[in-house]
Formats: structure tokens, C-alpha cells, sequence
């Protein structure tokens, strides 16, 4: 037989309570340490390690590992979030400057799909060596542009403006980058922002020439641009003016130094008055005799230029310079030919002048395809060049490349006409009225620089026909013709203007007289309208362009070395 033991407890009230509650209490606890061990498993590690220099835009990695999927990554400099990263890489693109030089607190904090977290922390020093002064740091910047090293020249400029926040130099720079990438309204702000950018004329042509492509953006209206250009010309007359007088007061100044900065200034028969006594003599510098020459074009004394030139010529002093102002004197003159043939001793490596004179001339014998070839090849040289800009506005058959060139040489050039004239006509040829007007304006413009410049008036009197404004065109178109009564463009406008007014006979009779002076490029079969008088003459053939040359294109600075 068997037998079975029972056992029998007895239980306070409430004891049973407690038994049952043990394994639900003891699975918690399990469960929170899994939670625990989950938390613990979130590692976060960086490329850095504390006390590290950090400079300029450091970058910031930080390398997250977990079982779970992370979700996001906070980063935190001194308590402040600055930045947040939801996938990989984990980073924080930490711009220094605007932060104190010295340590600072890095705190990354990850977050994983189930809400848990870690953090870690780095000790890190901000260091832009800013106590090598924000003048040798802004020299570093402009060493670095001129050899196109962008990326150094923008570390280097920032640090300055940190050192000095009124570094006008490091400013100057940090705008050029802004403005090779089309940012003139950040370039604009930066140097307007400085409390004494009068104190440079450099800067103050910079910013007027950054506030006249702002104006000259697409989309702006007309007359606000018109305004806007006024205002950019006089603030480039107020900085020329300074650098002449900084050289006048400057006692180590040459008169030679004095007339480039008059002649930078559009001071230009000022300029011829300074070089005259340098360049008299069997003796003269070559170096004087042609900017003479290059005054004398500019005035339109273009017979006192030729006989500079010739003379150099004869005494055999001419170099690669003289050829090449001879070369402007023959195409202003509408001699290509002749200008090619002065220019046919360098062009096995011809200069940025070479290029801007054979192109020119080209442009002028109807080879638009070797012109724009040439043109391009002289910007690629000159980068940010109004001369070679001015051309390659003209030339190049890129109708993006050709308006963009325009507003530059417009901005970079502003006491030559041609690029006014050009910019006007360019508006011209959209066929609508208002933009007829800015076209006058324009017009007006280029007449402050050069009040007698032919093809500004031809230009205006076109312009003012289509306006209906006969009366005034007539008075300016009859003032050229007795001036320049065989000069074709002044004939084939007088000719357009008489066209306009259903006068088809003496639109004819004047079309007949300007064929017999006339290239043969113009190719000139019957009267032209004022439109496409401009387009013949201002487009097509470059007839009425004005070319020029910097002086920086003659005589360029030594090309700069590298950062070491």
C-alpha cells in the first residue's frame, strides 16, 4: 500500500501576495538590466582626441556603433547643440572662426531606434595662429589668390577678418572669391560693412564694380540699373581720385607712377600732360613713349601717337609693347591688315595683348570664328581683364558667355565707352522701348568719359530715331557729318535716320556715299533701318567698337610664386 506525504503551509495574510509577485519582479529586473546592457552597447569614438588644435572649418566625424539602428546624432560645442546627423558619416562641419580661440567642449550624444542614448565628450582647442597678426595672415590670403589657390586664400582671409575685422585687405580678398562664384551680393555686404573703406581706393573700386554687376544682374529693372550703374561710376570716380592723390602725396612717387594713376583714372589728357616730358628726348624710356602713345589713343590724337611710334620704329627701340599699341592705333583706325602685320613678330608667343590686337583685327576683316578663338584665349589669360572681357563680349558666339563678359568688362572698365556702348546695345537688340531709353543712358555715360567718342553719338542718334526724338538725333548726326562728312558709320546712320523719316532719297543718296568708304565686310547692299544699323555696326563688324588695352595688360606684375 502506499502512502503520500502532504505538506501543508500556512500563510500569513499577504504572504501569498509576495510569492506570486517574485518571478514578475525578478523578470523586471532581468528585462531593465538587458535595457542596461543595450544602452551600454551604443560606443561612440572619434579621429580626434582630446586637447587637439582644431582651425578654419574642422571637420568633425564621429563613429557610432550599436546593435540597434542609431537614429540620430547630436553634436554640442560648450552646452550648445550645433548640428545634427541622421545618417552616416556622423559629422559636424565645425567653422571655427566665429568661436573664441582657445578650448571648447564637444559633446556627441547618439540615440538609438528604441529612444536609448550615450554620450561622450571631447576637449578641443580652437587655434586660427591668429597671433601672427591680421596683416600677415591677409598677405598669405593674397598670396594664395593670385595663384589661384581659392581654398587657402579663404582660410587665410577669415583668419584675418578675425584677427581685424576691418582688414581691408583680407576683405578684398575674401570678396573676390565671393564674386568668382557669383555671389557679388556677398562680396557687395563685405565691403561695405567696413568702417574705412574709404581709406582705399582699391577697395572702393571693387565695390563699385560689385555693385554694378548686382545692377546689372537679369531680372533688375531698367531704370533701377541705370541708378544703380550712376552710382557704382561716381564711386569709381571718387576711388580713382584717391589713388592719384595717394601717389601726388606719396614723396618716393615717379611721374611715371603719376601717370598711370591718371591715366587707371580716366584722367586721360592729364596723363598725356604727366608723360609728355618723360617721353621727349632720343633717350626716352620705351617704357614712357608708349604709355604716351596709349594717352595720345585714348584723347584721339591718334596722328601724335603714330609719330611716336614711328619714330621708335626708326631708331629701332620698338619692342613687343610698341607693336602692340601700334596695333590698337591701326585697328581704332580700321587698318587690320596693318595691325596684323605689327603684330606678326610675337605671335609665335604672343602676349594678352597680342591676342586682344590680332583679335580685334580679325574682328575687323570678318573672321568672327579666329576673333572669338583669340578673344578667348586673351581671357583665359586675363581673368577678371575689362579689356579682354570687352572683346570677348563681341566675339564669342555663347550668347550666355557673351552677356556675362559684358557685365564684367562693364564693371571692370568704367572710364572706357566701348563696353557701355556695348551693353547698351545689347539692350537695344531686345526691340523694346524702354530698354531704347537705358540704351541713351548708356549713351550719356559713356559721353562723361569721352564727350567727343564717335560711335556713342552714332549710337544715341540711332537710338533717339527709334524713339521718335528726330530733332535731337538730327542735331548730333548733323554735327559728325560736318566733323567726319566721308566717315561710312556717320553716312549709313545719317542714312538710317532719313530711312526712319520716309525720306527714301536721301536715305539713298547718303547709303550710295557711305558704300564708297565702306569695308568690304559691311557687305552693303540696301539702306538699312537704325536696329539693324546698330546691329552692322556695333555687332557684326565691331566697326564702331572702341578698343583698348590696360596698362596691366602691357606691363603685367611679375607672376607670383607659390604658398610655401
Amino acid at each position: 500500500m502506499c502512502s503520500q506525504t502532504v505538506f501543508k503551509t500556512t500563510a500569513r495574510p499577504g504572504q501569498r501576495l509576495v510569492v506570486l509577485w517574485a518571478p514578475l519582479l525578478a523578470g523586471l529586473f532581468l528585462l531593465l538590466g538587458s535595457l542596461a546592457a543595450a544602452q551600454a552597447d551604443i560606443k561612440i569614438t572619434f579621429d580626434l582626441k582630446n586637447g587637439d588644435h582644431i582651425s578654419d572649418v574642422a571637420r568633425i566625424v564621429a563613429h557610432v556603433s550599436s546593435p540597434s539602428l542609431i537614429t540620430e546624432v547630436d553634436f554640442y560645442v560648450d552646452g550648445q547643440e550645433r548640428a545634427k546627423a541622421t545618417s552616416v558619416p556622423y559629422e559636424f562641419l565645425w567653422d571655427t572662426i566665429p568661436d573664441k580661440e582657445g578650448p571648447h567642449t564637444l559633446k556627441v550624444t547618439a540615440m538609438d531606434i528604441d529612444g536609448d542614448t550615450a554620450s561622450a565628450t571631447l576637449q578641443l582647442v580652437i587655434d586660427n595662429h591668429l597671433e601672427q597678426g591680421a596683416e600677415a595672415l591677409a598677405q598669405k590670403a593674397r598670396q594664395a589668390l593670385t595663384v589661384s589657390d581659392l581654398d587657402t586664400a579663404q582660410r587665410y582671409s577669415r583668419r584675418a577678418l578675425k584677427a581685424d575685422p576691418n582688414n581691408v585687405l583680407a576683405a578684398r580678398v575674401l570678396a573676390k572669391i565671393y564674386a568668382q562664384t557669383g555671389d557679388y551680393e556677398k562680396a557687395e555686404q563685405l565691403l561695405a560693412g567696413l568702417k574705412n573703406i574709404n581709406s582705399s581706393s582699391e577697395a572702393m573700386l571693387d565695390l563699385a564694380s560689385y555693385r554694378m554687376r548686382i545692377a546689372l544682374q537679369p531680372g533688375v529693372d531698367e531704370q533701377h540699373a541705370v541708378d544703380e550703374i550712376q552710382a557704382a561710376l561716381a564711386l569709381q570716380h571718387k576711388a580713382a581720385d584717391l589713388a592719384v592723390e595717394a601717389v601726388r602725396s606719396n614723396k618716393t612717387s615717379t611721374p611715371l607712377a603719376l601717370g598711370d594713376a591718371l591715366l587707371n583714372a580716366g584722367h586721360y589728357q592729364e596723363a598725356v600732360d604727366t608723360y609728355k616730358p618723360l617721353a621727349s628726348g632720343e633717350k626716352a624710356p620705351v617704357e614712357a613713349v608708349n604709355r604716351l602713345a596709349l594717352a595720345y589713343i585714348y584723347t584721339e590724337q591718334y596722328r601724335d601717337a603714330s609719330s611716336l611710334l614711328r619714330i621708335l620704329q626708326i631708331e629701332r627701340r620698338a619692342d613687343a609693347v610698341s607693336r602692340a599699341v601700334a596695333g590698337l592705333l591701326l585697328v581704332r583706325l580700321h587698318y587690320p591688315d596693318r595691325a596684323l602685320t605689327f603684330l606678326k613678330p610675337d605671335m609665335d608667343q604672343p602676349s594678352a595683348a597680342d591676342l586682344i590686337v590680332a583679335s580685334w583685327a580679325n574682328l575687323q576683316l570678318g573672321k568672327r570664328r579666329v576673333a572669338a578663338d583669340l578673344a578667348q584665349k586673351a581671357a583665359a589669360m586675363l581673368p577678371d581683364s575689362g579689356d579682354a572681357d570687352y572683346l570677348l563680349a563681341l566675339t564669342s558666339p555663347d550668347l550666355g558667355i557673351a552677356d556675362r563678359a559684358s557685365a564684367s568688362a562693364l564693371s571692370l572698365a568704367p572710364f572706357q565707352p566701348g563696353p557701355y556702348l556695348d551693353y547698351g546695345v545689347r539692350k537695344a537688340l531686345q526691340l523694346k522701348e524702354h530698354l531704347f531709353n537705358m540704351g541713351v543712358d548708356l549713351c550719356d555715360m559713356a559721353l562723361q568719359n569721352d564727350p567727343k567718342c564717335p560711335s556713342a553719338l552714332i549710337l544715341k542718334a540711332l537710338l533717339l530715331t527709334e524713339l521718335a526724338q528726330p530733332e535731337k538725333a538730327f542735331v548730333i548726326l548733323s554735327k559728325l557729318n560736318a566733323d567726319m562728312p566721308s566717315a561710312p558709320d556717320v553716312l549709313l546712320a545719317f542714312s538710317a535716320y532719313y530711312l526712319a523719316r520716309k525720306n527714301s532719297a536721301e536715305a539713298q543718296r547718303l547709303f550710295e556715299l557711305a558704300t564708297k568708304t565702306a569695308p568690304p565686310v559691311m557687305n552693303l547692299q540696301l539702306p538699312l533701318d537704325p536696329l539693324p544699323t546698330i546691329e552692322l555696326l556695333f555687332r557684326r563688324t565691331g566697326y564702331d567698337a572702341v578698343p583698348f588695352l590696360n596698362l596691366t595688360t602691357l606691363y603685367p606684375p611679375p607672376p607670383a610664386t607659390a604658398m610655401p
